[in-house]
């Protein structure tokens, strides 16, 4: 009878044991150290992850912050991840996933805004939004990449791990002003122009006579206090334009360029409790010298009548009461591009547009701007590993690689390695400049260092991978010194010069710019002076308008067309070249095609003078 009994509790001690780890798989594994866990049970068909490392000296204040959403972009990622190769993510992110641990025991809700992958660096996209549980001011906070996962897709928009679950503390939040992340509320009333927003993606652009908006059910969202942070640039000036303007019953916080003083200026502006049809005034933080169309960061709550404004990571104090009013209060909504009434119309650009519910303390925003704008000292990216438990338990390494330089220039170096095996064949190699790791590659042999100090020697060393994650030893110290300021050396390098010219045969151009528009082989952004400029059309030329069979409309149907369109035929109208600039050859051609056009009707109004000048003449004769 006892030994049934003790048989009886053996046998529930195990059953619980197994519904435990059955109702909650994602803790389950088959060997509790986290040195060597040999199963990750949550993540134990993805092939590949690596650490990102948040400094705490980008955390602003002493305090620790709380689920906050943190900014992943291409700084924070190994080049493996993107590269498109056998140990890439899939393009668009479905395999992307992240935990606060090491053996992925804790998954944390994320937001794929943008993610492609491509063997070119120029082409990868990442925008990814990650819910860290806490950002530590005190020491560095380690989050995990888990990738390389074929078949997957993305949680779905409002499951634990999802997009919605990323925005909990969050209200409104929509990156390109035309989806809401937060809740999927609808925002209507669209503008139709978009442009390349501060992170690479589209985002909506306002041209001073349109204005969005996300309505707000009455028994939604009545916060005592409501923060805002966006992105924004401004195209031209203006006196009291609203950027942002939030509406509910017990606050209103507006972003405002303009004060009818300093049309470049942008303050922050609150009331509290909310101001019907326009009457009182509201306490304001202002910043004035704004930059014309550049992107600026503003950020500030209202839980009082005297918010600070975040201004690109400074906090400002200055309490200026402008008389920022309210209009059609009654109505709870988010604006974008322009006030309730449906005036005070914004003529720029908004992004990453984040209304969170309560009032956040400054060092979140600060933190928040460190994390946006300079991504790469808020994090760094660990070297890949391969996940324990879906690997092959290869444990022999590749032999080291041999490396030698090939060329350089005062800022660049060309390297180039051979002779790294592998009983199961090298994956990758990790690139080190003077010990420390430069950047890891997919299986190739060459790589070329730029942003390099002229006159500088620099170490150069590169060591080969498997698809296990063993890594050969060190190859041999390849030693480059940049050339002086301005100069060039070796045979692999792109620029020549030869008789006093210098030409360039491989690629595009970007004069202070990166962005080089496709189909353009020069791209400047500034201004060009010179002497003449020379366009060599390939377009015809417009002497066809003088030819027999020209079809030329007549000035009644050109004076039809310009009252309905409000320019000339084939002649782009203002909001285009707004938005898409002109071609100066092509121009030309046009314009010379309307005088010619006007030659003519010119020749048959001198036919039409002269004839009626004969039928005058032969009258008078008569007389």
């Amino acid at each position: 009878m006892k030994n049934n009994f003790c048989l009886t509790i053996l046998l529930a001690f195990v059953f619980s044991t197994v519904c435990s780890n059955t109702t909650n798989p994602t803790n389950f594994k088959t060997d509790e150290s986290t040195e060597n866990p040999l199963l990750y049970y949550g993540f134990e068909s993805w092939g590949k992850k690596h650490a990102i490392t948040i400094q705490a000296g980008q955390i602003a204040g002493s305090l620790d912050l709380v689920d906050f959403p943190v900014l992943i972009t291409l700084d924070h990622l190994n080049s493996e991840v993107l590269d498109g190769g056998a140990s890439s993510a899939l393009n668009g992110g479905g395999d992307i996933r992240f935990s606060s641990d090491v053996n992925g025991d804790n998954q944390l809700a994320m937001e794929v805004v943008e993610f492609v992958t491509d063997p070119t660096p120029a082409n990868r996209r990442c925008q990814i939004w990650v819910k860290v549980p806490s950002l530590s001011a005190s020491s560095d906070t380690t989050i995990y990449i888990w990738y390389n996962k074929v078949g997957e897709v993305q949680p779905a928009f409002d499951s634990a791990f999802g997009s919605q679950a990323v925005w909990s503390s969050y209200f409104f939040v929509s990156h390109d002003g035309r989806t809401d992340s937060a809740g999927g509320r609808a925002i209507t009333d669209l503008p139709a122009g978009t442009e390349t927003g501060p992170f690479g993606s589209q985002v909506s652009t306002y041209t001073g006579y349109e204005r969005a908006v996300s309505s707000v059910p009455d028994a939604e969202w009545d916060p005592v206090g409501v923060s805002l942070m966006c992105w924004a640039k401004y195209n031209s000036t203006g006196s009291w334009r609203r950027v942002v303007h939030i509406i509910n019953t017990n606050v209103a916080l507006q972003l405002v360029q303009g004060d009818g003083d300093e049309d470049d200026s942008f303050q922050l502006g609150a009331q509290t409790p909310m101001i019907t049809s326009g009457i009182g005034n509201a306490n304001n933080s202002k910043v004035n010298a704004v930059s014309q169309e550049t992107w600026n960061f503003y950020a500030g709550a209202a839980s009082n009548a005297d918010p600070n404004l975040v201004y690109n990571g400074a906090i400002i104090t200055n309490d200026s009461e402008d008389g920022l009013t309210n209009a059609d209060t009654t109505q709870k909504a988010i604006f974008l591009g322009g006030r309730s009434d449906n005036n005070a119309r914004f003529d720029g650009a908004i992004s990453t547009i984040m209304i969170g519910d309560g009032s956040f303390t400054d060092e979140y925003f600060v933190t928040q701007y460190n994390n946006q704008s300079s991504p790469a000292t808020f994090a760094t990216a660990g070297i890949p590993e391969n996940v324990s438990g879906s690997g092959s338990g290869d444990t022999q390494a590749p032999t080291a690689p041999t490396l030698s330089s090939t060329a350089q220039t005062d800022t660049t170096a060309d390297l180039s390695w051979t002779g790294a095996t592998d009983d199961t064949g090298v994956t990758g190699y990790n690139i080190f400049k003077d010990g420390v790791l430069e950047t890891t590659l997919g299986n190739v042999g060459t790589y070329q260092v730029i942003g390099l100090t002229a006159s500088t020697t620099y170490n150069f060393t590169v060591t080969a991978m498997d698809a296990a994650a063993n890594q050969s030893a060190v190859s041999n110290i390849t030693p480059v010194t940049t050339d002086a300021s301005g100069g060039s050396s070796g045979g692999g390098g792109t620029w020549t010069e030869a008789s006093g010219n210098l030409s360039y045969t491989t690629g595009n151009v970007g004069i202070g710019t990166s962005t080089i528009p496709t189909d353009y082989r020069l791209a400047v952004s500034g201004k060009i002076i010179s002497e003449e400029l020379k366009v060599q059309l390939q377009a015809t030329w417009p002497d066809y308008v003088f030819k027999e069979g020209y079809d030329l409309p007549s000035l009644d149907e050109v004076q039809k067309y310009i009252m309905e369109n409000g320019h000339l035929p084939n002649i782009p109208a203002a909001k285009e070249v707004k938005k898409h600039g002109i071609e100066v050859g092509e121009m030309n051609r046009l314009l010379l095609e309307k005088i010619e056009e006007l030659t003519l009707y010119v020749l048959q109004l001198k036919a039409e003078n002269e004839k009626q000048q004969k039928e005058i003449e032969q009258l008078k004769l008569k007389e």
